[in-house]
């Protein structure tokens, strides 16, 4: 542990770094995405939406020592609207962790939301709860196999002939599997502004049952999918697949596998429904040779028709949530929580297919 004097510590925006630093930085802290991250982080963010203040970053002689940001999104919470937003990427230099840094980060993101949300890793997550972050519930990403030896937990151990023989004889069984629950004829086509729109009017929430039931959601609203899908820098990979009165904004992924995350589905009210879009989705990918399908969902009542009419993998997240109000949070204590892949950057996640 470095011992240095906090008031030598600089808290700056983000965008009044020099780039280079910035890029140093990315490299040592996120070498997963050292690439990637330089070109998306000012879109990760929204940054034009805080005026360029977020992300937040820490400055101690020179160098960068810690960073977080800050992905905006609004909650429909009871009958209002509160301004929310995700925390991610927090990383606090090693040599300089455990000295309160993540505080100071955390307290200055609430300048700009008044609910803070978190999907923590390991790492995150204890240093988050030690400043009073609570738990909010689960939420369960369901993994869809085709030829299920491509991830690359398999990958790396096993011999790459080995992994396309048996993908050669599991994908049969897995598009037999999904053929069961595609009973539409389906449409997909590029995203583009009309297409965006014709989405988002067909998207129904039972406001209603939302307050009855106390589920929070997120306003997935014509600004919020302008910014989240039409100005992301995976706009040519963006698809809406459509069968039978309802939709989903599917993400044709190939950074690390080809697969595909259905990001946000239209209606979630007929279950039978959902169930025949994702296995409409699981049988076109098995047509067009990827890996398999992943989705987020947080009903445990569509979660458990999923795994027992597709089956799959499932990967449990907990959710994290802070807000400076007390009363406030004692209210959402007890409410449910309504995530879709779109919500948050798990679009930016490596997937991690564990057993249930």
């Amino acid at each position: 542990m470095t011992t240095f004097n906090k008031s030598d510590v600089q808290l700056i925006s983000a965008s009044e770094v020099d780039e280079s630093l910035l890029e140093k930085y990315f490299q040592k802290t996120f070498p997963h995405r050292s690439l990637s991250f330089p070109l998306i982080w000012k879109w990760l963010n929204n940054s034009n939406n805080y005026n360029e203040k977020i992300p937040l970053v820490l400055v101690y002689k020179g160098e960068i020592i810690g960073y977080m940001g800050l992905k905006p999104i609004d909650l429909r919470v009871l009958d209002r609207t509160c301004s929310s937003g995700w925390a991610i990427d927090l990383r606090i230099y090693p040599d300089y962790r455990n000295q309160g840094l993540g505080q100071i980060l955390s307290k200055e993101l609430f300048k700009y939301a008044e609910i803070l949300l978190g999907f923590p890793n390991e790492k995150s997550g204890p240093l988050l709860k030690k400043i009073g972050w609570q738990e909010g519930g689960k939420s369960f990403t369901h993994f869809f196999p085709i030829q299920p030896l491509d991830h690359p937990r398999f990958t790396r151990i096993l011999p790459n002939i080995a992994c396309k023989l048996i993908n050669k004889i599991a994908k049969p069984f897995f598009q037999f599997k999904y053929k069961k629950f595609s009973q539409y004829e389906f449409q997909i086509r590029e995203i583009n502004s009309i297409v965006l729109d014709e989405f988002t009017k067909n998207c129904t929430i039972n406001e209603k049952i939302f307050i009855t039931e106390k589920i929070v959601t997120p306003l997935r609203d014509k600004k919020f999918l302008q910014w989240r899908v039409l100005e992301s820098p995976n706009i040519n990979k963006y698809r809406l697949f459509s069968i039978n009165g309802i939709e989903a904004i599917i993400l044709l992924n190939n950074n690390r596998g080809k697969y595909i995350d259905i990001l946000s589905v239209s209606n979630f009210a007929n279950h039978e429904r959902v169930i025949d879009l994702i296995g409409s989705i699981c049988l076109y990918a098995s047509k067009n040779n990827y890996s398999y399908v992943r989705i987020l969902i947080s009903n445990n009542i569509i979660g458990d028709k999923l795994r027992n009419k597709l089956g799959g993998r499932i990967k449990e997240y907990n959710f994290i949530f802070y807000t400076k109000d007390k009363y406030f949070e004692s209210q959402l204590l007890s409410y449910k929580w309504h995530w879709e892949l779109i919500d948050s950057d798990f679009e930016y996640l490596e997937p991690n297919m564990s057993k249930q």
